[in-house]
């Protein structure tokens, strides 16, 4: 009788502290992907709407969208906030008394911090962020040659045409994964983070390289429009999820674009 006493508030005591642990709610797939990476998903009470990895969990919209009953609904401790221009989210939070931190993952740089200080308010082992930003240090390859590239993250359409382009500039993740791979962000200089160009601009680019890169297979119709265009044939295609979410993922799309590249070159 007694073991099962024991036993029973064994149990208790154990989910309240679980329940406890999970004091953290994410806001995007990145800051998702790091909190697992370091082995820390336990600490998860809630995740955006577009995070792979839900495991279950209630979900609160995103970092530009956040649904404020359904954090105060998970009692977590801290948001980690998705940092994006638009600023009245944090204000929100503010008045709400919810604390939160921030985090940026525009760059390759920004990548990194956000990782490190997620892993230090974790409290987490940082030894596999070590050596995981060191592998993409190590792949560093300096080739002679740096062939110009277009990066491309979408497309409009008309009556089965691409007539406009999204591109990439220098202040993206992409371009500095580029740089590392040895090839040139044809962009790189643009003020414009993510600028369209009609057929016209790209035409006058003559870049050595197209790399559309995506989360998705393009439909059949947007494939039958690329083939359409001056630079059919150096485009290449990088679809994948793991390519859009600047998290741990980051290093296989460096793998992935110097792959792309080589074959080019």
């Amino acid at each position: 009788m007694h073991s099962l006493k024991f036993l029973a508030l064994a149990l208790i005591f154990h989910s309240h502290a679980f329940a406890a642990s999970r004091d953290l709610v994410s806001t995007s797939p990145a800051i998702t992907e790091f909190i697992h990476f370091l082995d820390m998903e336990h600490r998860l009470s809630a995740v955006s709407n577009y995070c792979r990895n839900k495991n279950n969990l209630p979900t609160i919209g995103s970092a530009f969208s956040l649904d404020y009953e359904k954090v105060l609904e998970v009692k977590s401790d801290r948001v980690f906030l998705e940092q994006t221009s638009d600023m009245r989210i944090q204000s929100h939070l503010k008045k709400l008394g919810i604390k939160f931190s921030t985090f940026k993952f525009l760059t390759l740089k920004e990548i990194k911090e956000s990782a490190y200080k997620i892993s230090k308010i974790l409290k987490a082992d940082t030894k596999k962020l070590d050596q995981h930003f060191r592998k993409l240090k190590d792949l560093k390859k300096q080739i002679l040659k740096s062939p110009k590239v277009l990066l491309v993250i979408g497309e409009d359409l008309k009556s089965g045409e691409i007539i406009g382009l999204r591109a990439v500039s220098g202040k993206s993740f992409y371009s500095d994964l580029l740089s590392l791979v040895g090839a040139r962000n044809i962009l790189k200089d643009s003020e414009v983070s993510y600028p369209m160009l009609d057929r016209e601009m790209l035409s006058r680019l003559k870049p050595d390289l197209v790399l559309r890169i995506g989360q998705a297979k393009l439909s059949h119709h947007i494939r039958e429009a690329w083939k359409k265009l001056e630079v059919a044939d150096s485009v290449k295609f990088m679809l994948a999820p793991e390519y859009v979410i600047p998290g741990p993922q980051v290093l296989n799309t460096y793998l992935k674009m110097k792959e792309v590249i080589h074959e080019v070159r």
